[in-house]
């Protein structure tokens, strides 16, 4: 399971916010509702279209397994968005509203032939409309194409809020730009509010903070950028997740290192994000997104999106 969640690196106790801790001062942190700590769920949206290779390997699967039926389903999901298991915004907000949660889902705005292409956003109007109107998150899923590159991503960007019909201010990170204080610049001109993104633990402190932090520039001071640290990251889902030579062992192990953090998380009133992309759920991936859910809902958790997470956190760091 090590290529399936990414986490803090192995010379230190990925589960000991240590950042984090001195400030575990119940007092300072009023989450909503007098909930004592909170749970950002991110969803990147970067396939929506099953490649054939996919297609084949999650069919191969059902029938080894006798689901006939399933498999068919498979075959089919390229013509078919009833058929298509990456197809699963309603499916997901279902899920998160039967334990009170909300969160984000992050789509990519790229063109036919730009590397990492899968859909068209324009093709979306209507599944994005239905989240926006549920209550749950739209954001800026960032890619190659754009990075570092101020007037192409405004020009992405607002494509994406000419299909929202609203604005986006939330950017998720899959290239750790952190590093990189120009693309801070980029994306607080581009009127993004906040960034998720996997924070280096050399250069920052890492998964070991379990609050967002604002990103400074010694030359222009506060760029006014939030950053949501990723706590927890679901690497190569689609593949792993759904291996089905995985042994019990192997998820249990990796539940219990992420129930620590989660207990951590909650003992420091902290904030955890989770990043798990839309195709991971289906088979495992579900199954084990879901007893996050459970687990956490079991506590006295905000679970929300990106935007509320930022939205309250201003509120007291401004």
């Amino acid at each position: 399971m090590k290529d399936v969640l990414k986490m803090a690196p192995q010379q230190c106790d990925l589960l000991q916010p240590q950042f984090s801790a001195p400030s575990n001062n119940s007092s300072s942190h009023k989450y909503p509702e007098g909930k004592e700590f909170a749970v950002c769920l991110v969803h990147d949206v970067g396939i929506i279209s099953p490649s054939l290779p996919n297609i084949f390997y999650y069919c191969y699967r059902h029938m080894k397994k006798g689901s006939i039926k399933n498999g068919f389903k498979m075959l089919f999901s390229r013509f078919s968005r009833q058929f298509n298991p990456f197809f699963n915004f309603e499916k997901l907000i279902e899920l998160e509203r039967k334990y009170g949660a909300t969160s984000g889902f992050y789509f990519s705005v790229l063109n036919k032939g730009e590397k990492g292409y899968n859909y068209n956003i324009s093709d979306l109007a209507c599944e994005l409309k239905n989240i926006r109107e549920n209550g749950w998150e739209v954001g800026f899923l960032g890619s190659s194409a754009s990075l570092f590159d101020l007037e192409d991503i405004v020009s992405r960007k607002m494509k994406l809020e000419d299909v929202l019909r609203d604005k986006v201010v939330g950017y998720v990170d899959p290239f750790n730009s952190l590093n990189d204080p120009e693309n801070w610049i980029i994306l607080y001109q581009a009127g993004f509010e906040y960034m998720a993104a996997f924070v280096d633990p050399v250069n920052h402190f890492g998964e070991r903070v379990c609050y967002p932090f604002r990103t400074y520039d010694p030359e222009i001071k506060d760029v006014d950028i939030t950053v949501l640290p990723l706590n927890v990251i679901d690497c190569n889902a689609s593949e792993s997740f759904a291996n089905a030579n995985l042994n019990d062992d192997d998820i249990e192990n990796t539940w219990e290192s992420i129930k620590k953090i989660i207990d951590y998380v909650s003992e420091c009133s902290g904030i955890l994000t989770l990043r798990f992309s839309s195709e991971a759920m289906i088979g495992n991936g579900l199954f084990f997104y879901e007893r996050i859910l459970s687990y956490c809902s079991k506590k006295n958790v905000w679970m929300t999106s990106g935007k509320k997470i930022t939205d309250w956190w201003r509120s007291f760091h401004t």
